[in-house]
């Protein structure tokens, strides 16, 4: 079903990149549900002619010849976010991401990003992010479906990409926990107003309890794992409190929408026998 937010920014992502890149698109489909996100795959009805870089923003390169498929990144409304700062947020942790993955194998699994905006200067007010296509399937999806050798593959790989995070030193700019900006150089810099990056890159402390097998991986290629770090095991006791008290379906506007007040005051119950739970196993 075609709803009037898929019209509207359908009809945003074409004025976009004719404004942004000078091309015509031939065709705009919604990349699937994503809880914060509306995520657009986009044909050009003719590859790039020439390599071009429009709005020359930090964190952007230019977007290269014979250029077919793109996608474009909107954002849902959150009253806990400023959908601006999402924007600027999420392309300085893939431009982080990307440093950190530069000398892997694996470092093309970072999109280039081609323009963004806060939406401070749209006529529709509307955050975006263009972004580089990359092909594949859907991990999260796929990944308890495959034979046990390529499921080994896949961690050994994310393992890899664990480790060179861990390696990576963040540039003198970034001093603070919380989301990233770009500073008045164009530098990746701390912007602690934003509650978290999760968004952008974080592992949680789950990926071990989901894939057992994960911790091995982990140490075949050297990294850190929570037995070996002093405090893991306290992290992710706070993480999970965090995660049950404050769930996101309780904020998410979508959900919110589609939910009964009953539904609501269940989901509110559920949230206090949990703290019950919590509180008892800390003897209050």
């Amino acid at each position: 079903m075609t709803t009037p937010t898929t019209v509207s920014h359908q009809a945003l992502a074409r004025e976009i990149l004719q404004r942004e890149l000078a091309v015509e698109v031939s065709n705009i489909s919604h990349l699937g549900y994503s809880r914060s996100n509306f995520v657009y795959k986009v044909v050009l009805s003719e590859p790039t002619r020439e390599a071009h870089h429009g709005s020359r923003k930090p964190g952007t390169v230019e977007i290269p010849k014979d250029t077919t498929r793109l996608i474009i990144r909107f954002f849902k409304p959150f009253d806990t976010f400023n959908e601006g700062v999402r924007a600027e947020n999420i392309v300085a942790a893939m431009t982080v991401a990307r440093s950190a993955m530069a000398d892997s194998a694996l470092h093309t699994i970072v999109p280039q990003v081609y323009g963004w905006s806060s939406g401070k200067e749209e006529p529709s007010g509307e955050a975006w992010v263009l972004e580089e296509y990359i092909s594949g399937t859907n991990f999260g999806d796929d990944f308890h479906t495959l034979p046990s050798h390529k499921q080994h593959a896949i961690l050994a790989q994310f393992a890899e990409v664990v480790k060179a995070f861990q390696d990576y030193n963040f540039p003198e700019t970034v001093k603070a926990f919380g989301g990233l900006a770009f500073n008045a150089d164009g530098n990746v810099c701390s912007f602690s107003k934003l509650a978290t990056t999760q968004e952008a890159f974080e592992l949680p402390p789950c990926s071990t309890m989901v894939f057992p097998k994960f911790p091995s991986q982990l140490a075949q290629v050297g990294a850190l794992r929570s037995s070996t770090i002093d405090g893991a095991d306290a992290f992710s006791r706070v993480h999970w409190l965090i995660q049950d008290l404050v769930p996101w379906h309780l904020f998410d506007p979508t959900i919110l929408e589609i939910q009964t007040p009953e539904q609501l005051e269940e989901a509110r119950k559920e949230v206090e026998i949990t703290l019950g739970k919590y509180l008892d196993s800390w003897g209050f």
